[in-house]
């Protein structure tokens, strides 16, 4: 048998590839490829869920209502660096001095409402996904100008200098690498009312489908399942009326 030699061929189609095509993957590049590949991946990440589904369902005796999959955030808990400590300072004084002088000219400021609360169910997206979406809050948390001015309107009692304290006594020692400096194990370290509108307002499509899927039924419970591809990395039970079940998989 003669030893192959060169790049093996594309995985979809077949043909021969050059060493530039291999070293970005096991397809030549062409776009029908490109496609091919990437419904090839959703099915298998599909029928790696269904398998998981079943798996969990056989072994809890439990069929929740709805069965979703989200994505995984991977990342350790770390000690808050300080570098990113100080440039959230840097940020957060300047948001607030921007915001004093933007009302102190009369600029109209933005009224944010906190956002009715979510049932557990919806809730255990985020969860099991361990807050994926947070990580692009930085060293900035999503707040702003408009969160500052807001915010600096709901508390007339308390001076520019007592917020940003509050702020910075709520920085956790610990907190997800490379992500918001208050995300930490358990989730934000932030009150509710101090989280940036962006934190409020945004939802990802795995948490959007959940609450499509939930629909109206206040009591419907869900099984959440945090995947990394096609392997399986968490798993929740949430109910209503039943709590929170986290499932060994």
């Amino acid at each position: 048998m003669t030893a192959q030699c060169g790049p093996a061929p594309c995985s979809v189609c077949g043909v021969e590839r050059t060493i530039h095509q291999a070293a970005r993957g096991a397809i030549c590049g062409q776009p029908t490829c490109r496609r091919t590949l990437v419904i090839q991946r959703k099915a298998a990440e599909k029928q790696a869920f269904d398998t998981a589904c079943d798996a969990i369902v056989a072994k809890t005796g439990k069929r929740p209502d709805v069965m979703v999959p989200v994505p995984f955030f991977d990342r350790k808990v770390i000690e808050t660096p300080e570098a990113t400590k100080r440039a959230f300072r840097e940020t957060l004084r300047k948001e607030i001095r921007d915001a004093v002088a933007a009302n102190a000219r009369g600029s109209v400021i933005p009224t944010y409402e906190e956002p009715e609360a979510s049932s557990l169910s919806l809730n255990a997206s985020c969860i099991a996904c361990r807050g994926r979406c947070c990580r692009l809050g930085g060293a900035h948390a999503f707040l702003d100008l408009e969160n500052m001015q807001d915010l600096l309107a709901k508390r007339p009692d308390d001076s520019p200098a007592a917020i940003y304290r509050d702020y910075v006594r709520r920085i956790p020692e610990q907190s997800m690498d490379q992500s918001c400096l208050y995300q930490g194990e358990r989730g934000c370290a932030l009150p509710a009312a101090m989280r940036s509108n962006v934190c409020h307002s945004f939802e990802c499509d795995e948490r959007v489908a959940l609450k499509e899927a939930l629909g109206e039924r206040e009591d419907a419970s869900a099984l959440v399942v945090a995947m990394e591809g096609e392997t399986v990395k968490a798993a929740v039970i949430a109910a209503p009326d039943g709590g929170l079940e986290w499932v060994e998989t």
